[in-house]
């Protein structure tokens, strides 16, 4: 079964991805990524999601939701 996340051949392919970006969105407060085995194609994802306590999770959903209602109000108001 195919995954349509983006896949790595090697566990170490995907570390190194992962510590490349982690560094690379540091400054925007992003959790850092980890790779891991996916059970479904047997190839490897990154996620953010590990090692994130649940107040981490909150918050992260929080952003995203202000960052969507922000975007659709000033699409909104643009909108001629």
């Amino acid at each position: 079964m195919q995954c349509k996340k983006r896949q790595f051949k090697s566990f170490q392919q995907a570390e190194e991805t992962a510590i490349k970006l982690s560094e690379e969105n540091k400054k925007y407060l992003h959790p850092s990524l980890k790779p891991y085995k996916c059970p479904l194609c047997g190839k490897y994802h990154l996620t953010s999601r590990a090692g994130m306590n649940d107040q981490e999770k909150l918050n992260m959903k929080k952003e995203r939701q202000f960052i969507k209602m922000e975007t659709e109000h000033w699409e909104n108001r643009l909108k001629v």
